[in-house]
């Protein structure tokens, strides 16, 4: 189901809200420091979330880019 999320922010990167993407990336993030082992099975959920959420930011900064490229070639 992400892959639809981060295709639709790419197409249409102003119908997500980066910044509620963001945070969620970032607790990912720190979820991950939290943890204080390596351990796979601990990680694996956060790491997931990490990187499809990350995935839907980077989708929307890059539509976002491609969208000011578009209206400057018009």
């Amino acid at each position: 189901a992400t892959s639809l999320v981060i295709e639709k922010a790419f197409k249409y990167p102003s119908t997500e809200t980066l910044s509620t993407w963001l945070i969620s990336t970032v607790s990912a993030f720190f979820a991950i420091l939290a943890i204080g082992e390596i351990n796979i099975i601990l990680m694996s959920y956060p790491f997931t979330i990490l990187m499809m959420d990350g995935g839907v930011v980077l989708a929307i900064l890059l539509g976002r880019n491609r969208l000011v490229k578009l209206n400057l070639h018009s």
